[in-house]
């Protein structure tokens, strides 16, 4: 999904889309595992759900005769080599090196979704995420105030003050809802939602942020607000952006002195990550060019974690500096190309991924690697899609619009159609 400043005001581009059928269906099943992970009960079935959405749609578009994009076959050769060497060693079975590629190895999936040009509309995708994501959040203060949280939708609070919502800890809980404000940022900026739809979404959003009192989470929300900045202020001029930041900062000033006691003192007892950097540097260096493979930290740390809550740090000790390296130049690469079509909310998306990479393992664990590896399809799509009908799917003389249901082509000599939801 693309934005484009017309006349110095940001408008909503949604996604190029081939005219195959299903489209619809295979956005709201795109969705489908990231609203499950919100659910006590849903970690499992997310997982299911999104190798069901992965394989079940490259079957189907391979069924109908799409092509193969060569560059994502290409892709998929070297992710598939990128798993496999780490997958060795002590730590893979001994260390819970075997949860860890299960967590990454639907990358794999993603990128076979993404091969054949799938029909999904980019900009429904993620406003479904956002608006069911807050209606889950408002479900979830809802509880907590009233004390009645059902088993197979939230736990209770980590150690009684903490949110942990439906997911495995507070930390993760917090940077999932920090990802929906960062969506529903973007989806404002690109003029996809209203600006009182957006403060709703992400005071909902918010909420369950600071409820989860995690640093690292607030750290990246700050990261992604930067950013935003930045992108508003050089891309586009976007002053409603800047100045809704500013307003913010002048109706939230009063009560930060009050918030960060609060803050500090929820977490007064809480432990640092000095020697979880430390242990994972050192053994780093018992194997600086290939790593230990999935799971080594586990194998030789003595805390007590089993991963170094940090993906840099996962990556530099499980496949050394080849690991990392193509960690960060594949994320560099997609910031890189978000940035420049112009597709900010993925952008934005990725930015706070990378922020939070920082202090959580968002690859190799947890929840939030399922909404990851669901975007990245997309993205991927997006891409794809965008190189084939944009530079070689149209004839010379004609135009191109860009709407809700995809391309159309107009004759010069014809009538200029105007797209529903894009720009022309």
């Amino acid at each position: 999904m693309g934005c484009s400043p017309p006349h110095g005001a940001w408008r909503g581009r949604a996604l190029v889309e081939t005219r195959m059928s299903g489209g619809r269906l295979w956005t709201v099943l795109l969705v489908l595992p990231a609203f499950l992970v919100q659910f006590a009960g849903g970690k499992s079935a997310a997982y299911i759900a999104v190798w069901a959405v992965f394989l079940c749609g490259f079957i189907a578009h391979a069924f109908k005769g799409s092509i193969i994009n060569k560059s994502l076959s290409a892709l998929f050769l070297v992710s598939a080599l990128f798993i496999a060497y780490q997958l060795r060693g002590d730590g893979f079975i001994y260390g819970g090196g075997w949860i860890d590629a299960m967590y990454t190895i639907p990358v794999l999936g993603a990128i076979l979704f993404a091969a054949t040009y799938p029909n999904v509309n980019g900009v429904l995708v993620f406003k479904f995420l956002v608006f069911g994501s807050s209606v889950i959040a408002a479900i979830c203060i809802y509880s907590h105030f009233v004390q009645a949280m059902p088993e197979w939708m939230f736990y209770p609070p980590y150690a009684g003050t903490r949110w942990v919502g439906g997911f495995d800890g507070p930390n993760e809980f917090s940077q999932f809802y920090a990802l929906m404000v960062g969506i529903a940022l973007g989806l404002f900026m690109c003029g996809q939602i209203k600006a009182p739809t957006f403060l709703l979404a992400s005071a909902l959003c918010g909420a369950c942020v600071w409820f989860g009192y995690s640093r690292g989470a607030l750290m990246s929300l700050a990261i992604t607000f930067v950013a935003t900045a930045g992108v508003a202020l050089v891309q586009a001029r976007q002053w409603r952006v800047l100045s809704l930041f500013v307003l913010a900062c002048v109706i939230s000033a009063p009560f930060f002195d009050d918030a960060l006691s609060v803050f500090t003192e929820i977490r007064r007892n809480s432990s640092g990550r000095d020697d979880l950097v430390l242990l994972a540097l050192s053994a780093f260096q018992s194997a600086p060019i290939v790593g230990g493979g999935f799971g080594y930290f586990n194998i030789i740390s003595t805390a007590d974690t089993t991963t170094p809550h940090s993906d840099y740090l996962y990556f530099l000790v499980s496949g050394g500096i080849i690991a990392i390296a193509s960690l960060i130049l594949a994320g560099g690469y997609i910031l890189y190309l978000t940035y420049r079509r112009k597709m900010y909310v993925e952008f934005l998306f990725f930015v706070m991924m990378a922020a939070h990479a920082l202090t959580f393992n968002n690859v190799v664990r947890g929840r939030v690697s399922i909404v990851l590896w669901v975007v990245l399809a997309l993205v991927l799509a997006e891409l794809v899609k965008g190189k084939r009908l944009g530079l070689q799917g149209q004839d010379a003389g004609s135009k191109v619009t860009f709407g809700w249901t995809g391309p159309r082509t107009v004759s010069p000599r014809g009538p200029r159609l105007k797209s529903r939801g894009g720009v022309d």
